[in-house]
């Protein structure tokens, strides 16, 4: 009999099947991508699809108030937030997609420049990714060296993006289950 129980092994996990992790990591990266007027990025569990709320949780009357006379929200927004937010009956069925690591990018390159073998081109990536621009002449660089390259660091950062996204729904005991359809929609 084992000593020490976790509690975690004891609740139901749920599962929330999407077409693409990828929406979801870049949920999780807008707000480096500076367009804050999306607001807060939520997980719908059923529909397995990305919602952003204008409207967020623990705004103060005033400030909803405010956004309503702006322009800034809708009465449909605050009636969404309501439904993910304070409605106990349907709160459960959203998750709030946390801000990522703004330093994330950065190692995606230097963990792919560990995957290439072609000294040259090693040589070539790593100068490439210092200072202004990197990502560009990062880019740049793939491109010079052939489309096998490019389509290389496509999957490496599929692969990373998809592994965030499953290290988070397991912090929140939720299973990421990939639609079987995805590869034929995306070629499509």
């Amino acid at each position: 009999m084992p000593s020490h129980i976790d509690n975690d092994s004891l609740r139901p996990r749920r599962q929330v099947k999407v077409r693409d992790s990828e929406e979801i990591y870049e949920a999780m990266m807008t707000p480096f991508q500076g367009d804050e007027t999306l607001g807060d990025a939520v997980l719908d569990l059923e529909t397995g699809r990305v919602i952003y709320s204008p409207v967020k949780e623990g705004w103060w009357d005033e400030e909803v108030d405010e956004a309503l006379a702006d322009g800034t929200i809708t009465e449909e927004d605050i009636a969404l937030a309501e439904q993910m937010f304070n409605n106990p009956a349907t709160r459960s069925r959203y998750l709030r997609i946390p801000e990522g690591e703004s330093w994330w990018s950065s190692q995606d390159l230097t963990g792919f420049l560990e995957t290439v073998d072609d000294p040259k081109l090693h040589d070539r990536l790593a100068r490439s990714i210092h200072g202004a621009g990197t990502f560009g002449r990062f880019k740049d660089v793939l491109y010079q060296a052939g489309r096998d390259w490019l389509d290389r660091w496509y999957g490496y950062q599929a692969e990373i993006h998809e592994a965030r996204v499953k290290e988070w729904l397991q912090s929140e005991n939720t299973e990421l289950l990939l639609d079987p359809d995805r590869k034929k929609s995306l070629r499509s």
